[in-house]
């Protein structure tokens, strides 16, 4: 019988293996075997290992079927052991002493212990030296220089199980294995065995080398999981009365991941009822097993957790996606969306009643992808309407609109999100380029570079800090922009529903009410300049845009800004006027002349303007205006600026 079994699981550790091996190989004794486990590496650690074999008969190598984790790989190396005792060696670390395995091995022999402990020593890269560091032992387990008979509930948090060797009766006898979990398992392994022993003895020679980790383990949601529930089957092994001390150990140590940022995001439903499912089953087992005082510590912590990972499993961005009449276009923008590198969003695309196959290619993406969300409209709503159906489903933490015949960069929302999480913003601001589908070409324009807000890049800014002039210079557009959810629920914000250029009324609404805003100097938003579309369409319910002029200025009278900013607002808006008034169709003309009409009628007789509008519109918009409220019809209106 050989009496000693080394087990080594392998995965991708082409660059540590060889010196794991040879630590191994130099040892004092001869009587072993290297039982190495490969997880289905993809790099040449198995190969290497295999060459060890080749070269060395005391190396066995074994493979996994399919990548398995590291407990897996040392329960198959239980399961084929032939030792009479039992050491664990990870892949990228190594035994320090080359008499350390003969050392525990005499004492474990002279005494009859199924467990004996040597010291430990880890190995830090510190990166602003280029260079490792060793320290010996830690607060936890320092440095002890006694040989030693410990009671099993003396061991400390049950940590560390590979500076031990162990009898193998305890496998065979006891069937002790590693759990199922892709992390912590090797705490709970140890403490089922510290629960089936009565002792163990401590020798003072370091017997094991630890590398830190220079990455954080906990990088998927399984990991994390397992880590979390190895807490639970670790105190499923710690009886009460006998391991009271252990188990407040496990239950604070527990409450220190409560207390940390969870570490990966919870992307989905099925993972976060996955991850209830385990808290409810530590709570239970807590509830029925421990002192109400006890339970009720580790309790406030799973339902702290829970929250946690509630928060956490929120979608970051809403993507909200208003749908008429674009088959053509609709795949681009939507495959734009799906393939952002930030993964946590929701895409709401809300179907307006196209009359082409829009809902069809819609309900395509919704089956290939669970984060695509179709909500259909009973009747043709208009883009501001859909945009407030989309808002009032948007469950994320920060909400983005984009029109469907536009595309975004890859980046977009990971550099969005990210920039608005650590500033705590409220809006984000970025730039959009314009794409001419008749030339084939991309353009910008000043617009929409918001060449105006240049100084507040890398800043914070409010409304206070941007000059009054500057403010009806910049793009008011809703989709070049990022916004907090609460903000705009806080807040109240709408769109003006069938009516068109409903992006100015919510753009001053929520310019002025942010308390935090910022601006990415990038051109993320692919903008679509197409006949046909509604900004580029003259028809009828051009008509809108002076109702929309009324609603703007209901911002500034109705929030108290109008005292500060009337002439710039009111001169905003006679331009615009003017603008409107040479781009609709002709035959709609005489109908925009008498709503303006009744516009400034509005502001004289209901609001007592008259002075304002004497005092600030500029020499060009006074006499527009005028011609408008001294002609009867539209015919001497002509007349009149026809003669000019």
């Amino acid at each position: 019988m050989t009496l000693l079994s080394i087990i080594i699981p392998v995965y991708n550790d082409k660059d540590h293996i060889d010196y794991c091996l040879k630590s191994v190989l130099n040892q004092s004794i001869t009587d072993y075997e290297v039982i190495c486990v490969d997880d289905c590496s993809s790099d040449i650690s198995y190969d290497k290992v295999r060459w060890y074999a080749l070269n060395d008969s005391r190396v066995k190598p074994y493979q996994m079927k399919k990548n398995s984790g590291s407990g897996a790989c040392r329960n198959l190396g239980l399961d084929v052991a032939q030792g009479e005792y039992i050491a664990f060696l990870d892949s990228d670390d190594y035994f320090p002493d080359d008499k350390s395995l003969e050392k525990l091995l005499d004492i474990a022999q002279e005494y009859n212990a199924s467990l004996v402990r040597g010291n430990i020593q880890f190995e830090e890269y510190i990166e602003d030296e280029k260079n490792y560091k060793i320290h010996y032992g830690n607060g936890r387990f320092p440095q002890t220089d006694e040989l030693k008979i410990y009671k099993s509930d003396a061991y400390g948090m049950p940590w560390y199980f590979y500076r031990n060797i162990f009898k193998k009766e305890l496998f065979t006898d006891k069937n002790i294995r590693f759990p199922n979990l892709k992390r912590g398992q090797d705490t709970a392994f140890l403490a089922n065995i510290l629960n089936n022993i009565d002792y163990f003895v401590h020798v003072p020679v370091t017997s094991y080398a630890y590398r830190i980790p220079l990455e954080n383990k906990l990088t998927t949601f399984d990991k994390f999981l397992a880590y979390s529930k190895s807490f639970y089957e670790t105190l499923i092994y710690l009886k009460e009365d006998q391991f009271d001390k252990l188990i407040d150990d496990v239950i604070n140590e527990f409450i220190k991941l409560e207390k940390r940022e969870i570490p990966i995001e919870i992307n989905n439903e099925e993972q976060l009822n996955k991850f209830n499912e385990m808290l409810n089953e530590l709570d239970e087992y807590c509830k029925n097993t421990y002192s109400e005082k006890r339970y009720n510590k580790i309790k406030n912590s799973i339902d702290n957790l829970s929250k946690k990972a509630y928060e956490t499993h929120k979608y970051a961005v809403s993507v909200i996606i208003p749908v008429y009449n674009v088959e053509r276009y609709l795949t681009l923008c939507l495959n734009s969306i799906i393939n952002q590198t930030l993964d946590r969003i929701e895409i709401i695309c809300v179907e307006d009643c196209s009359p082409d196959s829009s809902k069809e290619i819609i309900k395509y993406f919704v089956e290939k992808d669970e984060r695509v969300k179709l909500i259909e409209n009973k009747e043709n709503k208009g883009l501001g309407a859909s945009r407030n159906v989309g808002l009032a489903h948007a469950t994320g933490e920060y909400v983005i609109f984009i029109d469907s015949d536009d595309w975004l960069d890859k980046n977009t929302l990971k550099t969005l999100y990210d920039y608005s999480k650590e500033n705590k913003l409220d809006v984000l601001m970025y730039k959009l380029i314009n794409y001419d589908d008749l030339e084939n070409k991309y353009y910008t324009q000043e617009y929409y570079d918001l060449n105006q807000l240049d100084k507040f890049k890398n800043k914070i800014f409010t409304y206070k800090d941007v000059p009054a002039a500057d403010i009806f210079k910049l793009a008011v557009c809703a989709v070049n922009k990022l916004y907090s959810r609460n903000f705009l629920e806080n807040i109240n914000a709408k769109f003006p529903e069938n009516i068109i250029h409903e992006d100015n009324p919510f753009f001053y609404h929520v310019f002025f009410e942010a308390k935090r805003m910022g601006i990415v100097d990038n051109h993320f938003y692919n903008r679509l300049r197409r006949q046909g579309s509604i900004t580029t369409n003259d028809g009828p319910f051009v008509l809108g845009s002076v109702d929309i002029s009324y609603q703007i200025l209901e911002v500034f009278l109705n929030n108290g800004f109008y005292p500060e900013y009337k002439s710039s607002v009111l001169n905003y808006i006679v331009n615009f006027f003017r603008y409107r008034y040479d781009v609709i169709n002709e035959k709609y003309r005489h109908t925009y002349y008498k709503k303006e009409k009744e516009f400034f009628y509005k502001l004289i007789n209901e609001h007592e303007l008259e002075k304002d509008l004497e005092d600030n519109l500029n020499k060009i918009n006074k006499q527009y205006m005028k011609n408008i409220l001294i002609t009867e019809n539209h015919d001497e209106f002509l007349k009149i600026i026809n003669n000019k």
